[in-house]
């Protein structure tokens, strides 16, 4: 019975390890994801137009 629960709180450990790490891997992909375009509508745009140009500003502002 002593082994049992020496396994099973093993197990728990482990599996609290790794439910952190995967929750660190999804907030990296998401970090990722938001910081690569600044349309993402896939519709063309006006790259000298005021609303752009101010997207671009307020995006390198976040980056940094």
């Amino acid at each position: 019975v002593i082994e049992l629960q020496a396994t099973n709180v093993l197990n728990q450990l482990h599996c609290s390890q790794l439910h952190g790490q995967l929750a660190n891997q999804e907030v990296e992909k998401q970090s990722k994801k938001k910081n690569g375009k600044l349309t993402n509508d896939g519709l063309p745009r006006l790259l000298s137009g005021d609303e752009f140009y101010e997207r671009v500003v307020n995006h390198e502002k976040e980056q940094k």
